[in-house]
């Protein structure tokens, strides 16, 4: 998942914190993160309340901050991951 990340996103800033890692948007603050759990991974959007969640599948309900949990390996959709930073990116959250 971080390759495809710095794929996408080739000039954003990483950062090793919290026990995961956080990637830094244009601002400076963070923009998304990755973090390993005992039984999943999660990629948390600072700011995924103002993400269009069209699929439905951002959890929380904090007043910013969602993410989408995987499982296994094969939870992972990157197509549907892809759509999710890139929302980001319209939303210039990147």
């Amino acid at each position: 998942m971080k390759s495809f990340i710095k794929e996408l996103f080739p000039k954003i800033e990483e950062e090793k914190k919290y026990g995961g890692v956080l990637y830094k948007a244009k601002s400076g603050d963070t923009f998304c993160g990755i973090f390993s759990y005992k039984n999943h991974v999660s990629l948390e959007f600072s700011f995924g309340s103002q993400l269009k969640d069209t699929k439905k599948l951002l959890l929380g309900s904090g007043k910013y901050r969602r993410h989408l949990k995987f499982k296994c390996e094969n939870d992972i959709s990157f197509p549907i991951l892809k759509s999710y930073l890139n929302e980001a990116r319209k939303q210039n959250l990147v």
